[in-house]
């Protein structure tokens, strides 16, 4: 297929992914509508840089979790550019964590460096907070330990653990 001249609308095409695929295609001729939700000034550079390689392009603001945006969206690209030959959808939305709200660490641990882990948990978070020890989980010698960090460390530094280990820590303080 000849996509040289044609249409093509990106969702999320004002950043990463969709920013790239962007300006890969204005390079192949390719006319582009691109699409941001809340980043309309990566969604500008993106197009000054799409048109720079002599391709149609213009901006379009939707929230593609509202339906009647959307049908505005594709009406809008239409309307303005022309008719969409190639659409990519690629907008997506991201949870903002920096592990300091609710959320739990899971971290899949050799025995061998256990003990090395618990300390480096006790160095960041207070000794008092409490985790949990899986080992051999669905297996014939499973078993749960619970406990702060510095009890759980009291209790396995001198055991000789074995098998796959998997611990969790929760971020948050618990609330009570």
């Amino acid at each position: 297929m000849e996509i040289k001249g044609k249409y093509a609308l990106i969702t999320g095409s004002a950043n990463r992914i969709g920013r790239e695929i962007a300006i890969h295609l204005s390079k192949l001729g390719v006319n582009v509508a691109i699409h941001y939700n809340n980043s309309k000034e990566n969604a500008i550079r993106t197009l000054n840089e799409v048109m720079s390689n002599n391709v149609e392009s213009e901006i379009f603001n939707a929230n593609l979790s509202v339906e009647s945006e959307c049908l505005e969206l594709y009406k809008k690209v239409n309307a303005s550019l022309g008719p969409i030959s190639i659409l990519i959808n690629n907008a997506s939305t991201f949870r903002k964590n920096n592990l300091e709200n609710d959320a739990t660490l899971v971290f899949f641990e050799s025995p061998k460096r256990l003990v090395k882990t618990l300390l480096v948990m006790k160095k960041i978070y207070p000794s008092t907070r409490r985790i949990v020890i899986c080992r051999e989980m669905t297996k014939k010698h499973e078993e749960v330990i619970r406990g702060s960090i510095s009890e759980i460390l009291e209790e396995i530094v001198s055991r000789d653990i074995k098998g796959e280990i998997l611990s969790l820590i929760h971020i948050s303080e618990p609330t009570r």
